[in-house]
């Protein structure tokens, strides 16, 4: 996604790196005529030869970033660092930049086409099969970077490659995937998507309106903006948590909101929802949450 005032040429090219000199291995020229809009510019790269991935020493190559977030190496820990994380290099480089002319570069990603992929979603379909074949049957999408007011759900509405958020883990920009491209994913594999959201703080009526959004037909507002946007069938979830690893004050009267636009749209008793904090609920919001009569649907993710 590129944005400029006046006519420029993007280029974009997979180049092996590994080679001396570094090697084109197809490249394509795009032409912009300005007007200071976000264009969407799609391309197509053919290579002309395979490159290589390798597993490297941690700190052998200093043009390779292995950082070491946890300082929890250890050769014969269980979990560690060192078990748990690997340094890969790899010949293939994707590259993107500005022939002629001036502009700004936005968001810009590389997949393979559907032969590749997991039908028209942006996931490996090898990756989608190593979650099939180790017999996952849920996965949550949580971390730190759901406690950032980019990962509200509605910054995702629609999904504008131009405006698209970006989250940090540790050192890591989280961006270009987010709760819907899990949900979709996990509909696709016969998961149980388990959706974590920036709800700390929400209003109630912004998380009642997720459940109409993914879950409502065309009639309705939130509804009618899904199928707009070109996903006219409901992004299928049954859990969520709101918010991740804090005390959310706001959580029963959000739950009561979501409640409520559930069984407006039918869906009365579908929805779990998971209370984001590991010290658990204190008792007053104990109390209100049992007024809720939503039962066994409430839990506390502890992790």
């Amino acid at each position: 996604v590129v944005q400029s005032s006046a006519s420029a040429t993007i280029t974009v090219q997979l180049v092996d790196r590994s080679s001396d000199p570094v090697k084109v291995l197809s490249v394509q020229d795009m032409e912009i005529s300005g007007g200071g809009k976000w264009t969407k510019l799609p391309f197509t790269l053919t290579p002309n030869a395979s490159t290589v991935c390798d597993g490297i020493l941690e700190g052998s190559d200093p043009t390779v970033g292995c950082p070491v977030y946890n300082n929890t190496y250890g050769a014969n820990a269980r979990m560690s660092d060192l078990t748990a994380h690997i340094c890969v290099k790899c010949g293939g480089q994707f590259v993107v930049g500005v022939r002629s002319g001036s502009a700004n570069l936005g968001f810009s990603f590389l997949q393979p086409g559907e032969w590749g992929r997991l039908g028209n979603l942006s996931v490996l379909a090898s990756g989608a099969k190593l979650l099939q074949d180790m017999g996952i049957t849920a996965v949550r999408q949580g971390g730190s970077f759901a406690a950032s007011a980019d990962y509200f759900w509605k910054r995702w509405v629609p999904l504008d490659p131009s405006g698209m958020p970006s989250v940090v883990w540790n050192e890591d920009v989280e961006t270009g995937w987010g709760p819907f491209h899990l949900i979709d994913m996990c509909n696709a594999l016969g998961i149980e998507p388990i959706v974590t959201t920036f709800a700390v703080p929400a209003e109630p009526e912004d998380m009642a309106d997720f459940v109409e959004y993914t879950h409502g037909n065309a009639s309705t507002r939130w509804g009618r903006m899904r199928v707009d946007a070109g996903h006219p069938e409901p992004y299928r979830w049954r859990f969520v948590e709101l918010g991740n690893e804090q005390y959310n004050s706001e959580f029963v009267d959000q739950v009561q909101a979501m409640e409520q636009r559930a069984t407006s749209l039918g869906m009365a008793g579908h929805f779990y929802y998971l209370f984001p904090s590991n010290g658990g609920v204190n008792e007053t919001d104990q109390a209100r949450a049992k007024a809720l009569g939503v039962g066994d649907r409430l839990a506390v993710d502890i992790h």
